[in-house]
């Protein structure tokens, strides 16, 4: 027996597509003009159409979005030790929030260094156990794919530093939202492997839960960017009017 307050499943469908349509214009908002969020959806549907026409395996893939995570880890690092001023605003190192000083900035590359390259070193052992020879064709998408993304995150990167040279950014946001990228990752690993690994089915749900996960992390670091930005603009003409 339903509950006599229980909504009508049809009220529920149309409140999901609601909070659907409503994060799909913030989307979209947050694409416009973004130079950068066009080079990344052109870059992921670049790959789409090389892995769909000549026919890349999952595993292939998973080699490609394992060195983009890679190279997002390396720029997010260069990031962080270019820094010139900084915020440590909830932040905590031991428990501590640490001054916005230099051996801070240091300090905190140096971990996120190490600590990205550990857990990316651990998915390089698990990916090796795939495969007994790395065929000249992986070793030629992975050096495509590469060079794709690449591009895109030099981009980024020096889009992001423009931005940080002109505010205050937050050295722990720039160290954690690099992980929220290899989410795709774990899911491919999880439900690729429950699809059979080489199914088409697993290959076109990677390609869209990365390329939308991509693509939405990308509009939400930017868009951090752009309210500091904002807020920092506001705030300076009130500075120099006392």
């Amino acid at each position: 027996m339903p509950k006599p307050n229980a909504r009508p499943l049809h009220v529920i469908f149309l409140d999901l597509g609601g909070t659907l349509l409503r994060l799909l214009k913030k989307l979209v908002t947050g694409l416009a003009g973004d130079r950068s969020a066009s080079l990344l959806i052109f870059s992921n549907l670049l790959v789409i159409v090389l892995a769909v026409v000549q026919r890349w395996q999952l595993i292939e893939l998973i080699w490609v979005y394992w060195l983009q995570n890679i190279i997002i880890g390396f720029f997010n690092w260069r990031r962080m030790v270019n820094l010139k001023q900084f915020s440590t605003k909830n932040f905590k190192s031991n428990g501590l929030q640490p001054p916005p000083t230099k051996k801070t900035r240091r300090s905190t590359a140096l971990f996120f260094l190490f600590h990205y390259g550990a857990f990316h070193f651990a998915y390089l052992l698990f990916l090796i156990q795939f495969i007994d020879e790395l065929p000249p064709q992986v070793m030629l998408h992975g050096a495509v794919g590469l060079t794709i993304f690449f591009g895109n995150h030099y981009f980024s990167y020096r889009y992001n530093r423009e931005l940080d040279d002109a505010t205050v950014p937050n050295i722990g946001n720039i160290m954690f939202l690099p992980y929220l990228r290899v989410v795709p990752v774990h899911l491919v690993i999880i439900f690729g492997a429950g699809l059979g690994g080489g199914s088409q089915g697993a290959l076109i749900f990677f390609l869209l839960l990365k390329t939308a996960v991509d693509v939405l992390m990308h509009v939400i670091e930017h868009s951090i960017n752009r309210k500091l930005v904002a807020k920092q603009q506001a705030v300076s003409p009130q500075l120099d009017a006392s």
